[in-house]
């Protein structure tokens, strides 16, 4: 399949009369689902839980992604996920994902540069949470499962 076409494919069996018919319930939809299609769902939900996660941790206080940008993540991780279940284009999943990952790594670099400066006897305290980690490693996963259902 070139980038650009759909990933009907990854909701059919083999052995159904019907190969590219939708599925009618939720498991038909989780029985049906290919490895792509599996990454890239299990991407986009670990994108939405670390959007809910801490950002930013220190010893006393953390604050989590949903205060700040996490709703804009939640946002485009949902998205996606509407994109996989009624749409299946592989182009718009990996972009959705790459925008994720790039939400992240400036997250990342933002949230790093403000916590380092805050200093408790020449050492550093506040640190960038899970969450934002969580939400690169999700992207990550959602980009290659479309990576590879685009190339199949």
């Amino acid at each position: 399949m070139k980038f650009g076409a759909r990933i009907n494919r990854g909701f059919t069996m083999p052995d159904q009369g019907a190969p590219n018919t939708k599925p009618r319930t939720v498991g038909e939809l989780f029985s049906r689902m290919t490895l792509p299609a599996a990454c890239i769902f299990i991407g986009l939900v670990v994108c939405i839980i670390a959007s809910v996660a801490p950002w930013a941790t220190s010893p006393i206080n953390s604050a989590a992604g949903i205060d700040g940008d996490g709703k804009i993540t939640i946002g485009i991780a949902a998205l996606a996920l509407v994109v996989l279940v009624v749409r299946d284009s592989a182009p718009t999943l990996a972009t959705l994902s790459l925008i994720l990952i790039g939400f992240g790594v400036f997250e990342a670099i933002h949230i790093h540069d403000k916590v380092s400066q805050v200093t408790l006897f020449g050492q550093q305290v506040d640190h960038v949470g899970w969450g934002v980690y969580a939400l690169i490693a999700g992207g990550v996963l959602a980009f290659l499962g479309a990576w590879q259902a685009a190339r199949t």
